[in-house]
């Protein structure tokens, strides 16, 4: 692409490559979906594709841990390496569980302990971190706002 300008160098600001590049491909994507939309002869002559024979295979090998191959030969799975399909299947299913992390409380509930005042200073402290203004002030200390119900200092 020729530079806008004219003059041997880029307009200050202006990407020399405003468009972007090309898109890339995803070779491996394409790839295995080319090799899933072939089909497989299973052992008793049917034909099926090869998406259709992986989520049979995988299924055989989550209810029976074993799966027959395509040429008749049955695999075996030790117990560690059934619970890992097992877990990979579920998390594709119905999507990896929501986890709770807790760095605050040891596992005890935090209904209670936090009072009105304590949730008030943490709101006003960051406003006043965040350079913010509430109800007038002048911008050196905290803002001139008090607590619903209380009185300032």
């Amino acid at each position: 692409m020729a530079n806008p300008t004219g003059k041997g160098g880029w307009t200050k600001g202006q990407s020399g490559n405003p468009r972007g590049g090309p898109p890339k491909s995803r070779a491996m994507t394409a790839i295995l979906e080319r090799a899933g939309s072939r089909s497989v002869v299973m052992p008793d002559g049917k034909r099926i594709s090869g998406k259709r024979f992986m989520a049979v295979a995988l299924w055989e090998l989550v209810t029976t841990g074993s799966v027959t191959m395509p040429n008749g030969i049955v695999w075996v799975v030790e117990p560690r390496d059934w619970l890992e399909t097992v877990k990979w299947l579920y998390v594709h299913i119905d999507g990896a569980a929501k986890q709770q992390v807790d760095v605050m409380s040891d596992g005890e509930s935090l209904a209670g302990r936090v009072t009105d005042e304590q949730r008030f200073a943490a709101v006003m402290g960051a406003f006043v971190a965040l350079g913010t203004r509430v109800h007038g002030g002048d911008g050196e200390g905290p803002p001139a706002v008090a607590p619903a119900g209380g009185a300032t200092d």
